[in-house]
């Protein structure tokens, strides 16, 4: 496939490619499952460490921002626990200001238990 499709996307993937990704995100991160949900994030975790940083924020980092505010506390324990080496200063995602609001708001957040501030602070 040359990637010319309309279905390629922002990275030029072919479709069955971007396909495969719609449904990594409907399964995984848009879930009613909590616990897919925070498999998602571990995903997420494993892209942002191996993959070039444009495949992460231009395909998967609006859902994972998202689960910043999941309604389940667990969800955002994850989120706050796993993404907190990446959105330091020295982390891949260190200046990134998407991903650096959503701790931001985070940590700031009266309903998040003390327990996800204190990841994200430390």
């Amino acid at each position: 496939s040359s990637g010319c499709s309309s279905d390629a996307g922002l990275l030029g993937l072919p479709p069955m490619t971007m396909r495969f990704v719609r449904h990594l995100i409907r399964a995984y991160a848009l879930a009613k499952s909590f616990r897919c949900r925070m498999s998602y994030i571990h995903m997420c975790d494993v892209i942002i460490r191996e993959a070039p940083a444009r495949i992460f924020v231009d395909v998967f980092m609006k859902p994972l921002i998202l689960l910043s505010v999941d309604a389940v506390k667990n969800v955002r324990l994850c989120w706050a626990v796993t993404m907190a080496p990446h959105v330091r200063r020295s982390g891949r995602l260190g200046e990134n200001v998407a991903m650096l609001s959503a701790a931001y708001r985070m940590a700031q957040a009266t309903d998040n238990s003390g327990e996800v501030r204190r990841v994200l602070e430390s």
